[in-house]
């Protein structure tokens, strides 16, 4: 009889040893994938700088200035886009469908917009605080994240069109 009760109270220790192993690991996987992701955001942050020639060439561009054409599709009519940002904190974004400016601008101390009637206004409030914000971002060019307060965290993929 003691046989079997040892055989039978070494079985049930096993079989709660190796649910602990199973947890143990499956806790240590969970811990592993939320310290990748956190690692990948700043590892592509990395990259992205070295691609565009170190923080030093980064930090010496005063203004940055992007202008294209937009294709017209559907009921959308073409037009052209103007981006522009200047250090420290000048930001201004012109979309133009059909010749119609929308604006969007923040100078350093007021954030405005004009709109596709023509209206010229000063943003207040949170629209001003996303202008403003949105300064300080494209401004930032990922450089001293830490610094201006700036996380950066990985979301999920995301799917790009052609």
């Amino acid at each position: 009889m003691g046989r079997i009760c040892n055989f039978f109270c070494r079985e049930r220790v096993t079989s709660v040893m190796l649910r602990a192993r199973l947890f143990r690991s499956v806790l240590l996987v969970l811990a592993t994938c939320v310290t990748c992701q956190a690692q990948d955001a700043s590892k592509i942050i990395d990259q992205y700088v070295k691609a565009a020639g170190g923080a030093k060439a980064l930090a010496r561009v005063q203004t940055l200035e992007l202008e294209g054409n937009t294709p017209g599709s559907g009921e959308q009519p073409a037009g052209t886009y103007t981006f522009i940002v200047k250090l420290p904190n000048r930001y201004y974004t012109e979309w133009r469908p059909g010749g119609k400016p929308l604006i969007e601008a923040y100078n350093g101390k007021s954030a405005w917009q004009q709109s596709a009637t023509g209206e010229l206004g000063t943003l207040l409030g949170p629209p001003a605080a996303d202008v403003e914000t949105a300064s300080q971002y494209y401004n930032a060019r990922f450089l001293a994240l830490a610094k201006k307060k700036i996380a950066a965290a990985v979301k999920g993929p995301a799917t790009m069109r052609s």
